[in-house]
């Protein structure tokens, strides 16, 4: 499971339930956070359009 690093480091490599976890819903971590994605053209212009690759930056570009 996806965890924050102190989490992370917390649970070390114990299961969810001998850490007292429980997963959540779907619709309780659901959000509209694109995970920058949608930044990212900008931020490429603005570190000077690196070379990055094309097929790289199609892929996080938001969809049309």
């Amino acid at each position: 499971m996806t965890a924050c690093w102190p989490c992370n480091t917390g649970k070390a490599d114990l299961r969810l339930e001998e850490v007292g976890w429980a997963l959540l819903s779907e619709d309780a971590v659901r959000s509209h956070w694109d995970g920058l994605t949608g930044a990212m053209q900008s931020l490429w212009e603005r570190a000077g359009r690196p070379d990055v690759g094309r097929d790289w930056r199609r892929a996080l570009a938001p969809a049309a």
